[in-house]
């Protein structure tokens, strides 16, 4: 992959996309799962998307490996270090997750973490595998990405009481991971509808390493474009955490054919209307560049 040392477009070259995937075909080269939603011969090119935030305007992004496996993620950061930053993926339930988590933090251009599972809801919070990895991540200056089964944000509550510095963004405005499946144009959908946790997500705001990630809407939504009815959602949660831990992401690549990823962007717009600039600007950008360095 060679590297484009192409300028940052101007306009909204402020704007940074906190949250996209890139992945490719599966090979001996690229290992990574396979489900419904990545079938073995999907693919998701940092070219892609470099070209549809060229085409919006958007100058940077975070990018996020499909899974464990970051040897595509490695190449894509080394390749374009004025552009993007990423987040690997790691499972704590692996018993050498520490040692794992050293090494992903090494990696040049990876400011974040990416995890699935923390442990058991009803578990002591130091007493789960989780702790002593999310203690490391915080004294790394990483950002864990939370985007996990209904039941774990008690468990992240709980954690994020005892782990002094450590910064988490919930992902998909806090919708709990479910079983996926393609829906039209490739968006996943729920296999089954996810049961809302919302007043779960709200509770962590009282933590201010907590964050929420306005991203994902195009999987969750029950109605087309701009999918009103998660507005009441989106609203709560300025209210409660406020424009300055709220993140954009476009969760491309679902969204690169139906609704696009201009329209994505402007979804802030539709569901947050009349935001004063500067709160604009922080949920669109400046907030991303404060957490994960950029």
């Amino acid at each position: 992959m060679s590297e484009r040392r192409q300028p940052i477009p101007d306009g909204r070259a402020s704007i940074v996309d906190a949250y996209a995937q890139v992945f490719r075909r599966l090979s001996p080269r690229y290992p990574r799962p396979v489900s419904e939603v990545y079938p073995p011969g999907r693919e998701a090119t940092v070219e892609e998307l470099l070209a549809a935030m060229d085409a919006g305007g958007v100058g940077r992004a975070v990018v996020a490996a499909l899974s464990t496996e970051d040897e595509y993620l490695r190449e894509c950061l080394a390749a374009h270090p004025g552009r993007l930053v990423g987040l690997s993926t790691l499972d704590l339930r692996h018993p050498s997750a520490r040692a794992e988590l050293a090494r992903k933090a090494g990696i040049p251009g990876v400011r974040g973490i990416r995890i699935h599972w923390l442990g058991m809801p009803d578990a002591d919070p130091e007493e789960v595998p989780a702790y002593p990895v999310l203690g490391d991540l915080a004294e790394a200056g990483l950002v864990a990405w939370f985007f996990g089964p209904r039941g774990q944000l008690r468990l992240l509550d709980g954690l994020l009481s005892r782990l002094a510095g450590l910064t988490v963004v919930v992902g998909h405005l806090g919708f709990p991971l479910t079983p996926l499946r393609a829906g039209r144009h490739g968006v996943p959908r729920p296999a089954t509808p996810p049961a809302r946790a919302l007043d779960e997500v709200l509770a962590l705001a009282r933590h201010r390493g907590a964050h929420v990630a306005l991203c994902g809407q195009a999987t969750f939504s029950h109605e087309p474009y701009p999918y009103r009815d998660l507005d009441p959602l989106v609203q709560a949660l300025y209210r409660t955490y406020t424009a300055d831990r709220l993140l954009w992401g476009s969760d491309a690549p679902w969204v690169l054919s139906e609704p696009g990823y201009e329209r994505v962007l402007g979804l802030l717009d539709c569901q947050l209307p009349g935001l004063p600039a500067e709160e604009r600007r922080a949920i669109l950008g400046d907030n991303a560049r404060r957490l994960f360095r950029l």
